[in-house]
């Protein structure tokens, strides 16, 4: 666990997700689904339960190459980092994260700090090698965070949304860990 003054000196906290924030987490992921159009669901498409949940962290907590990240503030959970890896040996070293914060905390610079805590935690750990993302074509905020965290272009991944009707490409980022 690890306390953060932001750019406005609210105090937020960053640590691994633990079970009894699985409420805190549905919670969170139905407030964020109404608020962007960046994420992989909308208003009302979350459909994780509680135990779910639970399970979830339980199986993120179990492997040497997951991370899920919870960023706190006033108890209340404000943003998510969740990093997955591959279970197989030759593919073990290299996964993909998502990250979203509330709206109400945009440009605080949680989701700086939630990649930060990730990219040590990869370094430290010695297992991860190669960290990937994919980010919509034109969230410009997003993909020059990325780039100032070190994340690379790689590659473009076609339609790979639909909202509204309208289709949006995936920029697929990447960055080494040494």
């Amino acid at each position: 666990m690890s306390l953060y003054k932001l750019n406005d000196s609210t105090e937020c906290i960053i640590r691994k997700a633990v079970e009894r924030d699985a409420a805190e987490l549905v919670r969170y992921s139905n407030i964020i689904g109404g608020e962007s159009d960046f994420l992989s669901y909308g208003r009302g498409e979350f459909s994780h339960t509680i135990e779910q949940e639970r399970q979830i962290i339980r199986d993120y907590s179990e492997g040497k190459n997951k991370l899920f990240l919870v960023a706190v503030i006033d108890k209340k959970i404000c943003g998510v980092l969740t990093f997955w890896g591959n279970s197989r040996k030759r593919l073990e070293h290299w996964g993909e994260f998502g990250i979203s914060v509330q709206k109400k905390y945009w440009n605080k610079k949680i989701g700086h700090i939630l990649i930060d805590t990730m990219i040590r935690w990869a370094e430290e750990g010695g297992v991860v090698k190669k960290i990937d993302l994919s980010v919509r074509e034109d969230n410009h905020t997003a993909i020059s965070l990325y780039e100032d965290m070190g994340f690379e272009v790689e590659g473009r991944i076609r339609k790979a949304m639909k909202v509204d009707g309208k289709f949006y490409d995936f920029i697929y980022m990447g960055r080494i860990i040494d």
